[in-house]
């Protein structure tokens, strides 16, 4: 046993401990809208215009469902007193509902603030009910579209809590209401942590056990279940560590660099034990690891070197998080190499390795043997397949994403249910700036863009200081639903009575104090990113042509900066995966001066890539930054693959080995890391999260593809590239 040995695994074993003993002091920024360049003359514009509006961060909503009833004064008077007991929570600002609405109503007696429903008598109720359809501004956002339900606006006054979420539910349930859906961006928030780390330690536990037991099925030996494990588990605790110290915040993208590492280090610990162990016993084991890491050397600094330079691409990305993600990936390529180079035989020497025979895949050995006696028809079924993928890739290939489709169905219940009963969950924000914005010119241009986007976006509702307009004209005629729209003559006296009664009609959220930015807020079901960004390159150009003098038109909004930062990251980490595997295979043709070799590499492990695309858009999988992040996990591991049974070809051809026999060398620990990957991510598919479950059945597909093309199309490619003969 080498002397450094204990001092090299007590170092780990304070590594790991480091780890998790900082890894709840991490921060977490998992939003996309900040996944935009912020230089960015768009990313500007949305915080400097946000900033002179309200905002509804901190609103929660609730939606109570009479489950087909139409709720009568009594259901409106437990509604009343709900909000008046949620109004008393610690933390709690304001409670709107429908039932506590006031609004200013002219009469010959003068002005006085009523109830838009009163609750004081039958009659009175129903009177005030046959009334709400003089309110379609106020009824949009209080009652759903068949009237069976209604919505109550809880505005807090601090940051939420968890005590605040339990104490709003413990109220909700003392009046028995037959379905109520929580709702609101920061409640989700918090509601989204205590699942997702419930969800975490399960899948966490399963897929450990898992994945243990195959390992020794294959291994048979646990040693190297213990060695493997132990390996895994340090280099993960590296890019805990490496978050800490960098006092980088874990970001929607860095999120994966701990699984993309753990991927990628288990295959070379896989191919480092079976070289071990297929050495003859006769040897003393300390030269035997010395003679493993010999002839492992190159395709190991190869594959990790082909890796480093892969992903050291996002490093020159113009947005912060990419560029962490590529920083932080790099670093722990080359750690895990430095550890599977350097510490793991320390540790092989220090722990030993059983002596029982592994799974033999001499079945398998056979099978491929004879499939390849004539590798000319696998190298046109490859190329088929690949031209076949191709096409369907280019016909189905469109980046999309549903924000009601990153959650679990309970925990975006609520979200859900607002989207389908109250006209939608997704916004679009047309914004105007200007010298003077409170004219009458400005009021007929913002008419036209609130026709454009009711009856062409698609919108079911809009808000603009036209509403106020109407709301205001409705008021000077007693409350006459006909009069619910813009006077046919707008003179000076009606404008300065919109800012006289600006705090009453909600004017504010239409219009700045300075009065040179206006906001028109249309409402619609969410259609995906892909849809709406069709939908607003119209609404761009419908904007461009119209008559606007100074007035500088321009469309934004947290849903569509959100688009568009996942549109452009997902572009740029499919980029990323093009050029990574571009400068993996011409760097190993480089290596191995044979250039024939950068198309038989090439083949291989674009038909996975492809066949991944093909399956997104098969089974209506959204393409977005999760959906690729785990094709370039594929990638990693695929290039992996394809260096290891290149190296070890070209390297026993100098020993007279030919390519089948050659294969066996690498048969185990290729099935052996496919298969055991392949099982790990589909534990995802117990996942509550659709994003995960998509991931996970993706991956694991695709990973056989994968396998099936490094086994049966990269040895075709390399006969052709040998000119080896039958």
């Amino acid at each position: 046993m080498s002397k450094k040995a204990p001092a090299i695994v007590l170092g780990m074993l304070v590594l790991i401990a480091t780890a998790l003993g900082v890894y709840s002091k991490l921060q977490f920024e998992l939003g996309l809208t900040t996944l935009a360049a912020e230089d960015s003359e768009e990313y500007r514009h949305f915080e400097e215009y946000s900033r002179q509006f309200p905002s509804g961060q901190n609103t929660w909503v609730l939606a109570v469902d009479f489950k087909g009833k139409k709720p009568g004064r009594e259901e409106f008077q437990q509604v009343d007193s709900l909000c008046a007991r949620v109004e008393k929570l610690d933390g709690v600002s304001k409670v709107y509902s429908l039932a506590s609405i006031r609004i200013p109503q002219r009469s010959i007696l003068g002005i006085r603030n009523r109830r838009l429903l009163p609750l004081h008598t039958d009659r009175a109720f129903d009177k005030g009910w046959n009334r709400l359809g003089a309110y379609p501004d106020v009824t949009i956002k209080f009652v759903s579209q068949d009237t069976t339900a209604t919505c109550i606006y809880i505005e807090l006054a601090a940051e939420p809590t968890e005590a605040l979420v339990r104490a709003l539910e413990k109220c909700v349930d003392q009046f028995h209401f037959p379905e109520v859906h929580y709702a609101g961006s920061s409640m989700l928030s918090l509601q989204a942590k205590g699942e997702l780390s419930r969800e975490m330690n399960f899948l966490s536990a399963l897929a450990a056990v898992v994945l243990l037991g195959l390992l020794l099925v294959l291994f048979r030996d646990w040693r190297s279940l213990l060695i493997s494990a132990f390996m895994v588990v340090f280099n993960a605790s590296w890019i805990i560590v490496l978050f800490w110290l960098s006092g980088r915040a874990v970001s929607i993208l860095t999120l994966t660099v701990p699984l993309l590492i753990v991927v990628l280090s288990f295959s070379d610990i896989v191919h480092i034990l079976f070289a071990v162990r297929s050495q003859s016993s006769e040897i003393p084991f300390r030269e035997r690891v010395q003679a493993s890491m010999r002839e492992i050397a190159t395709p190991l600094w190869l594959t990790s070197l082909t890796t480093f330079l892969a992903f050291a691409v996002f490093i020159f990305s113009p947005i912060k998080e990419i560029v962490d993600f590529g920083t932080i990936t790099c670093l722990g390529i080359a750690l895990s190499y430095l550890s599977a180079r350097f510490l793991l035989p320390e540790l092989l020497i220090l722990i030993g390795l059983g002596k029982r025979p592994m799974l033999s895949f001499g079945k398998l050995h056979g099978i491929l043997a004879y499939l390849l006696r004539r590798p000319r028809i696998v190298v046109r079924i490859g190329l088929l397949l690949t031209i076949a993928f191709l096409v369907s890739a280019i016909s189905t290939f469109r980046i999309d994403n549903h924000a009601l489709k990153n959650g679990s169905d309970q925990l975006l219940d609520g979200q859900m249910y607002l989207n389908e009963e109250f006209g939608g969950t997704r916004s679009v924000e047309v914004i105007l700036s200007g010298k003077n914005l409170l004219q009458v010119p400005t009021l007929r241009l913002v008419d036209q863009i609130e026709d454009y986007l009711l009856k062409k976006y698609g919108c079911s509702s809009v808000f603009s200081i036209n509403t106020v307009a109407k709301r205001l004209n409705r008021f000077e005629h007693f409350d006459c639903a006909p009069f619910y729209a813009l006077p046919q003559n707008i003179d000076t006296e009606f404008l300065d009575k919109l800012k006289e009664y600006k705090e009453v009609l909600g004017l504010r959220d239409a219009l700045s104090k300075d009065e040179k930015t206006l906001k028109i807020v249309g409402r619609l079901k969410d259609v995906g990113s892909a849809d709406a960004f069709e939908r607003t390159e119209k609404l761009e150009a419908f904007l461009a042509n119209l008559e606007r003098g100074e007035t500088e038109v321009f469309v934004s909004g947290h849903a569509i900066i959100s688009d568009r930062s996942m549109r452009l990251v997902t572009s740029l980490i499919l980029l990323g995966v093009l050029i990574s595997l571009l400068i993996a295979t011409i760097l190993t043709g480089i290596y191995f001066r044979a250039w024939r070799l950068v198309v038989a590499v090439l083949l291989p492990n674009v038909l996975p890539l492809l066949a991944a695309l093909v399956f997104l858009g098969t089974f209506n999988m959204d393409l977005n930054p999760f959906s690729a992040m785990a094709i370039s996990i594929l990638l990693g591991l695929s290039l992996d693959d394809t260096i290891y049974i290149t190296g070890t070809y070209l390297h026993k051809r100098t020993q007279g080995v030919s390519l089948i026999e050659s294969m066996r060398w690498n048969l185990f620990p290729v099935v052996s890391t496919s298969a055991i990957l392949a099982i790990g991510f589909g534990v995802l598919l117990f996942s509550s999260l659709e994003p995960n479950q998509n991931i996970g059945l993706l991956v694991s597909l695709i990973l056989v593809i994968a396998l099936l093309s490094d086994l049966l199309l990269l040895p075709a490619m390399l006969k052709w590239a040998s000119k080896e003969r039958n």
